[in-house]
């Protein structure tokens, strides 16, 4: 029954000036100009006065008004009778009812019966106002029972008669508030309305409840449908016809009027809604409409305007069909400013009329209320084509769907968002869908990046309601996707659940609890994404008003759109370009970022409206041809420039001030055009808004939208009502108004959420409020929210009121409400921590802290220590490192004692980490251990290491690997904390203060030996593994392999804690020893994924470099590791990794490796191309002491000169290398792969050195060539002889060759070919064959010299590195 009220409440009143008041015929001397005989009354119309129930139009209103009469008669309020009156009578209105009479003779005010017996005298008729209108409605709903009729009506009498969308409007009235009884309790059964359910003659609603079409959508009705567009064609033809034999003779205003008659009068023989509808023949009736302008039939049409708008209404016609005829009618009316000037005007309406029937024939304005059609673009082609070409890009064309990134620009209400509606039409086919956030401006505090997260929720809860296929699909990707990581997104995506079930919570380990739990998320939401997105079920992911997005939110959505393992996804940005500073603004840096990865992205500027596109936008809204509207439009165009959305607020305004009106008589839209020129309009949208609800609407509306507005763009109704009731009784009056908001377009209701329609329109209600009230309102508002609701329940509405005391906080003076306020922020931070809203949880905790003093750390200690460490934790968690470490300074100076203050430390020692700032991080942590009772000396020598790790080695020694497993945890609080601090001390130290990395290592596993088991102590036996490499010259003591193995079973005995590091480290710096290379990449690959899992990034991103130099090693071809390398790449660039530079230079040889000779000329033993350039980051290296990164990079060189034979540059390089070793000393054994590639490679090319021959620098490399093959012999006898058998054969095979031993190089060349082949080194296979085909060479025996060589070159290409196929296949040819 409300929905139905609504609905009606929305059709405006018709203008005043198509009635007449009654009272100005009181007499017999009446002026009968416009009034109408008996004879002329249509069935439709509504007779007042008594004995004229019996007339079918009084009969369907008296259906109407019984449907309401229950609830009239309830009422005690004469204000609330007088809206039930009104509603009736708005929808009588929208229902296509016919006019309201009433007799207006002289004898008028003598009774019925007495007029009756006056034979012979006519009566007239005429239309009445408002007011007469509204006394009829209100006489019969205090009607006590319906009146006797003579004789009953026949239905189908009726349903020819009335219209049967005004019977339904009684019909659907009645299903909402059930049966009525009357007075003689028998059940109300409209007969009148029961018919109209399948009247042939009534409307059907085409694009919205807003509007009507002539027929139904039954069989009959699309008859009709049939019918009329064969008439519409016909009178098209015959325009034509008129046009080519008829357009020489006489004046041409007479032949468009005559074209008129012709067809009206083939129309009225036509009848469209009467029972009798004859049957046309296309070629008869061709035949005949066409000989019409040769023999026009006789045919006398209606003596005015308004008779024979009524003569086609009674014969169904659309009013744009009649106002057509109208117009070539009126062709020789001068003063007609609609007429037609030409045939082709004529012939265009016709056509528009054909080209989309739906729009501009069967549609129709409805009630006078004017509407503006949904999600309809204007001027916008070129831009619909663009974003449809992106989307068929991405997800139409290719098989396995692809990504992209649209970004919409431009001013605001220029149409951004409804031009973006369009993508909706594409969605259905491939099953897609939209997901959208929308983000708000400038003067809301609400939180960004919930907004993010509520957009993927909702997208949950619309799958979960629609095809149970596609939900399927969905949940099984999903699932596999995140499996029990689900748990990390429950919080934020509660709806979640639906698609993978229950989820249940699991522990949450790692460094920095915010930074980790931030990042923890958004690498899952990207697994979510991914899953999502898929080429069966594709996704357009919208991000409106992006200029308002803070720098998280960005940062969120960048790794989104730069994500490559995304598919079938079209990401779509809009913003406005006005409201940026070109170059400072963080979206323009996001923008620029996005813009230099390698997904398709397309711009789209949008401006203002062209003056024929506002024309198009105001026929549609007005249902008149663009030919009648165009003066208007260009009027409309000069007051607001083409912006879409001022168009529409002026038109409504001009409607409000029956400027724009509709014609209740004729039926159409009609606009006053010169008052309208006249009139004095705002300057934006946003002033006539203002000016709109200030004087259009009560104060108590008004007061409505104030509220509403203060309280954000979106609201809850329930917040509103709180506060309405703090000052009033009347509950209803809340939603009464909010309805009537909602009807005007102004806002939109989402379940129990209301919205603002427009960011301009909420901005427009905030500015009622004048600048120097709103601190005091906002303040006001939070006090009586906190006042009207109990403590208990404080937690639902806690950001709004917090919200609200915040904005006017600068006002509260005494010092117990801000201690009151100070709680109310910190409750509401730790609220949206848990949500992971980190930004938002500072901006609470930020004015927490300013609600506070000195002196309170004295009396509200918990207080002040609780909003300062939860203030800098969310800080850090946000990337706001500076700020982080000024809140920690507070705690660090009041705390009590160390306890307190550790969270403090901790959080500031992330926050230097972040930053790079390792020594700050590392003083900052031993400080923290000293006052924990762990100290180390400042200044550690080499004796102090090799102490401490003797020291360490006996008590393992004296401790059996059960013994520690069997060890309790520790519950000295201080130790672990003293662990904690010991770990992350011992990061930094490892790439500035080397001796003190071994040293803090050290202490971690006698903590643990002598004080119990932590979560750390995996991590520390780990380290002694990988440090007993340093100090014990063999490789592979037994004390080496058992730390390695405590520390994975401590790993399993705390739940996987530290399993990403541990795993990395093991893996690469021990376990490469003992087992085959490619089994330990796998292990490093999952190092990384558990890392990004925990939200241990920093960790996690450290380990891609190292994934890429064992699988460089490894043998995997160059084809896989070039495309994993660029993910990896591109992963270090999304989170902005300092390591990327360190992964950078695996990339840059992969990729001299694979380029042909002919595609890139440079030499491919410099590292400068694609990826990087060597002199920028060797400048990079030093200016940092990256000192183990330069480590790196003389591997790469010594490895890429040896490769292509420039032996005297790599002799150079090794030099370097040596020179470095030394200063990094121990630290270079702790890396065991690069250990046993630089110490193959170094022996190569100085066995390259020595078969050159030449006495300079001989020993040297003796030494270098000795040095490298016993360590070879050493790990393959005591190690793995999967990684070392073929290297050690072909360092053999090279020294025979240098000495002349002949057949033993045979031998070995063909030892290393073979074990290479056998243990997957394909790249070394192909050397060994390099190798092997040059000593032939050598030797003589250029026979099989070149068969090694040609199947080294094969090799070569099969690894996937063309260049240096390229370099065989020239050397084939020298030789």
């Amino acid at each position: 029954a409300a929905a139905a009220a609504a609905a009606a409440a929305a059709a405006p009143s018709p203008s005043p000036e198509n009635y007449i008041n009654i009272n100005s015929a009181l007499n017999d001397q009446i002026d009968l100009e416009g009034c109408m005989t008996s004879a002329e009354i249509r069935p439709t119309d509504i007779l007042c006065g008594r004995g004229n129930y019996e007339h079918p139009g009084n009969m369907a209103f008296l259906g109407v008004v019984e449907t309401r009469k229950a609830e009239y008669s309830s009422c005690g309020c004469v204000e609330e009778k007088g809206r039930i009156a009104n509603e009736v009578y708005e929808a009588i209105c929208r229902s296509g009812s016919g006019r309201f009479l009433q007799l207006v003779s002289g004898s008028n005010r003598k009774p019925q019966r007495e007029r009756k017996q006056r034979a012979g005298k006519v009566s007239y008729w005429r239309e009445v106002d408002k007011k007469a209108i509204m006394a009829k409605i209100k006489q019969a709903l205090r009607q006590k029972r319906l009146p006797k009729q003579s004789a009953p009506v026949q239905r189908e009498h009726l349903t020819t008669l009335v219209p049967a969308n005004f019977l339904a409007t009684a019909r659907i009235a009645t299903d909402l508030n059930g049966p009525k009884q009357n007075s003689s309790g028998n059940e109300f059964d409209p007969t009148l309305i029961a018919a109209c359910a399948t009247a042939g003659a009534a409307t059907s609603n085409v694009r919205s409840h807003h509007t009507h079409s002539v027929v139904e959508t039954t069989t009959a009705g699309a008859t009709a449908r049939d019918k009329l567009l064969r008439i519409v064609r016909m009178a098209l033809e015959t325009t034509r016809s008129f046009r080519a034999t008829r357009s020489a003779d006489g004046n041409q205003n007479d032949l468009l009027q005559e074209l008129g008659r012709t067809i009206y009068n083939f129309a009225a023989s036509n009848q469209i809604s009467n029972n009798y509808v004859p049957a046309i023949d296309d070629q008869v009736q061709q035949e005949k409409l066409t000989s019409y302008h040769q023999a026009p039939k006789e045919r006398k049409l209606p003596r005015s305007s308004s008779s024979f708008h009524e003569s086609l209404l009674d014969y169904g016609y659309p009013i744009s069909f009649i106002i057509l005829v109208d117009c070539l009618i009126r062709s020789n009316e001068s003063s007609s400013a609609e007429r037609f000037q030409s045939f082709d005007e004529v012939e265009e309406d016709i056509v528009r009329m054909l080209n989309d029937p739906n729009r501009h024939l069967f549609e129709s304005p409805s009630g006078g209320r004017l509407y503006f059609p949904e999600n309809m673009v204007y001027g916008r082609k070129k831009h619909v084509d663009a974003l449809f070409s992106s989307y068929e890009q991405v997800i139409g064309a290719a098989k396995n769907g692809g990504r992209g990134f649209v970004v919409v620009s431009g001013y605001s209400g220029c149409g951004k968002s409804t031009l973006i509606d369009q993508m909706r039409t594409l969605l259905p086919p491939k099953r897609a869908k939209m997901i959208r956030c929308k983000f708000y401006g400038q003067g809301t505090k609400q939180a960004m990046l919930p907004l993010i997260f509520r957009a993927f929720d909702d997208y949950c809860l619309e799958l979960a309601k629609g095809d149970p296929n596609l939900l399927a699909e969905v949940q099984t990707a999903v699932t596999e996707a995140l499996g029990s990581n689900a748990v990390v997104l429950k919080d934020v995506m509660p709806n979640l659940s639906i698609i993978v079930g229950d989820i249940h919570d699991s522990m949450s380990d790692g460094i920095g609890a915010g930074t980790q739990e931030m990042n923890r998320i958004v690498y899952h939401l990207r697994d979510f994404v991914r899953a999502i997105a898929r080429p069966t079920h594709p996704i357009v992911m919208v991000f409106d008003d992006l200029q308002w997005a803070d720098e998280q939110c960005l940062d969120i959505i960048s790794k989104l759109i730069t994500d490559v393992e995304s598919s079938s996804i079209l990401f779509i940005g809009a913003y406005r370009d006005n409201e940026i500073e070109s170059g400072v603004h963080p979206l323009e840096v996001c923008l620029g970022g996005i813009a230099m990865d390698m997904i398709p992205m397309c711009t789209i500027s949008l401006g203002d409206l062209d003056r024929a596109s506002v024309n198009e936008l105001v026929s549609d809204a007005l249902h008149l041809s663009p030919r009648i509207t165009r003066p208007l439009a260009d009027t409309l165009h000069m007051k607001t420039g083409g912006n879409p959305m001022f168009v529409k607020q002026l038109m409504k305004v001009l409607h409000e001030e029956n400027l724009l009106y509709f014609s209740a008589s004729a039926r159409r839209w009609e606009y006053k055009l010169e008052s309208i020129r006249e009139k004095s309009v705002a300057d934006n949208a946003v002033d006539l808004l203002v000016h709109k609800m200030q004087n259009h609407y009560d104060s108590e509306s008004q007061w409505i939208l104030r509220v509403a507005s203060l309280l954000g763009p979106s609201f809850d109704a329930a917040t509103v009502k709180l506060l309405y009731l703090y000052n009033s009784d009347d509950e209803a009056a809340v939603f009464r108004r909010l309805e009537a908001t909602i009807k005007d377009g102004l806002i939109f209701q989402t379940g129990s959420t209301y919205r603002f329609s427009h960011d301009q329109i909420w901005q427009a209600a905030y500015s009622l409020t004048a600048p120097t009230e709103r601190e005091k309102t906002h303040l006001q508002i939070g006090r009586q929210l906190l006042a009207g609701i109990s403590p208990t329940d404080i937690d639902s509405i806690v950001f709004t009121v917090v919200d609200q005391l915040n904005r006017g906080s600068s006002l509260i003076t005494e010092h117990d409400e801000k201690l009151m306020v100070a709680r109310l922020n910190l409750k509401a931070g730790e609220k949206a921590i848990g949500k992971a809203s980190f930004l938002q949880a500072s901006l609470y905790l930020v004015q927490g802290t300013a609600m506070i003093c000195q002196e309170d750390w004295k009396d509200q200690y918990d207080l002040c220590l609780r909003l300062y460490t939860a203030l800098a934790e969310s800080q850090l968690a946000h990337a706001d490192y500076d700020s982080a470490i000024q809140s920690i300074n507070p705690v660090l100076a009041n705390g009590i004692n160390i306890q307190d203050k550790l969270r403090a430390y901790y959080a500031c020692v992330v926050a230097f980490i972040s930053q790079a700032k390792m020594g700050d991080a590392l003083q900052l942590a031993l400080s923290v251990l000293e006052q924990l009772g762990e100290t180390f000396p400042a200044n550690s020598g080499e004796a102090d290491v090799k102490s401490a790790f003797e020291a360490t080695t006996l008590m393992m020694l004296s401790t059996s690997e059960a013994e520690i497993l069997a060890m309790s945890n520790t519950a000295d609080e201080t130790k672990v904390a003293a662990m904690r601090f010991a770990l992350i001390a011992n990061k930094c130290a490892f790439a500035i203060a080397p001796r003190l990395h071994a040293l803090i290592a050290f202490r971690m596993v006698q903590m643990t030996l002598q004080s119990g088991l932590t979560p750390e102590s995996s991590y520390a036996f780990t380290q002694l593994a990988i440090l007993c490499g340093g100090f014990i010259s063999s490789r592979g003591h037994h004390i080496e392999r058992s730390c390695g193995r405590t520390a994975l079973a401590l790993v399993e005995k705390f739940d996987h804690k530290y399993s990403h590091v541990v795993y990395a480290m093991l893996y690469h710096s021990v376990f490469p020893y003992t087992q085959p290379i490619q089994a330990c990449l796998e292990q490093i690959k999952l190092s990384y994924l558990l890392g990004m899992r925990v939200g241990d990034c920093d960790w996690a991103l450290s380990i891609l470099p190292r994934v890429s130099q064992v699988g460089l090693f490894s043998g995997r071809t160059l084809v896989d590791l070039e495309s994993e390398m660029r993910l990896n790449v591109q992963e270090l660039k999304t989170y902005k990794h300092y390591m990327i530079q360190v992964n950078l230079l695996v990339f840059q040889t992969v990729l001299n490796l694979r380029s042909s000779s002919e595609s890139i000329s440079h030499d491919p033993t410099i590292l400068t191309g694609e990826a990087m350039d060597e002199l920028e980051l060797l400048a990079a290296f030093a200016d940092n002491q990256m000192r183990n990164s330069l480590r790196i990079y003389y591997y790469c060189r010594m490895f890429l000169t040896y490769l292509f034979r420039r032996y005297d540059i790599a002799a150079g390089i090794v030099e370097k290398q040596l020179s470095l070793m030394k200063e990094l000393h121990f630290l270079t054994k702790l890396d065991v792969v690069y250990e046993m590639y630089e110490t193959f490679y170094r022996g190569l090319i100085g066995l390259a050195i020595l078969r050159k021959g030449g006495d300079e620098g001989r020993e040297k490399w003796n030494d270098i060539v000795s040095d490298s093959t016993n360590k070879m012999k050493e790990w393959a006898q005591q190690g793995s002889k999967w990684n070392f058998e073929n290297k050690l054969a072909l360092l053999l095979a090279e020294h025979a060759a240098v000495i002349g031993d002949l057949d033993g190089a045979q031998e070995a060349y063909i030892n290393s070919i073979q074990k290479a082949e056998e243990h997957n080194f394909i790249n070394e296979q192909a050397l060994a064959c390099e190798r092997f085909g040059l000593f032939y060479l050598e030797i003589g025996n250029d026979t099989e010299g070149r068969h090694f060589l040609g199947k080294a070159e094969a090799l070569y290409r099969k690894w996937g590195s063309l260049r240096k196929g390229d370099d065989i296949l020239t050397l084939l040819k020298q030789k």
